[in-house]
């Protein structure tokens, strides 16, 4: 492979991967790239564009074929904005997370940092996700605390392929790290948090991390997928499904059964820090659904010292918590 660039900057490949196709046979062909030369990204932030040619070649019916070149778009990235980083998902295919390193530590704790690992809402980036974590100075991270904002988006996702790609994002957090030269985070202790889609995400997987589990905040987040809007009502829309046997239907439900975030308030209940919060004029989801899950907490003997319930007037889906944004 080779590559033509300018300012001094070069994209370096690995290594070359000789590797045998049969005709049909699709293959991930894992590419490692570094940005090298004098140049660099200069200290700042930005988008860098280099021309890479990828030699793939390969005979096609005794011809010799040869892959034709790609524009590469590299992100460069100072010390305290996200960035993103890709990691081999259980299922095989590759996914994506952005992560800010811890602030005011500079990345070091004793013992290791813990991770704030977010959930975002329908239609949101991994990037966006973590940019929301700042603060009036808009500094972006969490004070002592690595921030993790996984993605794969799907149709309200978190369950099933989301919530193992969240997982397996935590789990390539250390690795990063380590190639960064920095200090571990400590991924034995996890807050959870979430909005909406990624609210109704994070009830899930705070339980299913509840012995990492530091914490969880929940916000505006929906409790059971055919609870939310009227396009996710299990059978009452389907035209072609008048009457359905009783048994089928219980079978039916008792597939997404693991996903109904009230069935998770007993393992969640018992001394685990829980805030949840929603604007009381919430349209998308409404406050019902957290009043709901308050009280379903506090029924499987959570106390309401853990458990707080915040409904911010006037407030709709989305808000500032600050008067005017900044420049």
């Amino acid at each position: 492979a080779s590559t033509s660039s300018s300012n001094n900057n070069n994209i370096a490949l690995g290594s070359a991967i000789p590797m045998d196709i049969a005709p049909g046979q699709a293959v991930r062909l894992p590419v490692p790239l570094a940005v090298t030369g004098a140049g660099g990204c200069g200290g700042t932030s930005g988008v860098a564009e280099r021309t890479l040619e990828l030699a793939v070649e390969g005979l096609l019916k005794g011809k010799l074929i040869r892959s034709p070149s790609i524009r590469v778009s590299i992100r460069c990235r100072t010390g305290r904005q996200n960035f993103v980083f890709t990691f081999e998902d259980d299922d095989g295919s590759l996914q994506h997370a952005a992560a800010v390193m811890p602030l005011g530590s500079g990345g070091v704790c004793e013992g290791g940092c813990p991770v704030l690992l977010t959930l975002h809402g329908t239609s949101i980036s991994a990037s966006d996700s973590a940019d929301s974590y700042k603060d009036t100075d808009y500094r972006f991270g969490v004070e002592s605390a690595w921030l993790l904002a996984p993605t794969r988006h799907g149709a309200h996702n978190w369950e099933g392929p989301g919530h193992a790609a969240a997982l397996a994002a935590l789990r390539a957090l250390p690795k990063v790290a380590a190639k960064l030269g920095v200090q571990e985070p400590d991924i034995g202790r996890v807050l959870v948090a979430g909005h909406s889609m990624g609210g109704h995400g994070s009830w899930l997987l705070a339980s299913a991390l509840r012995d990492q589990a530091l914490g969880l905040a929940s916000s505006a987040s929906w409790l059971r997928k055919d609870q939310y809007a009227d396009s996710n009502k299990v059978m009452l829309h389907d035209i072609a499904a008048a009457d359905v046997e009783l048994a089928l239907l219980a079978l039916m439900r008792s597939a997404e059964a693991e996903f109904e975030v009230e069935s998770q308030a007993p393992t969640l209940a018992g001394g685990l820090p829980i805030m949840m919060r929603v604007g009381s004029r919430d349209q998308t989801v409404h406050p019902w659904f957290s009043r709901r899950m308050f009280r379903t907490l506090l029924a499987a003997g959570a106390s309401s010292a853990d458990v707080t319930l915040t409904e911010i007037k006037g407030k709709e889906h989305w808000w500032w918590d600050t008067e005017t944004s900044h420049a």
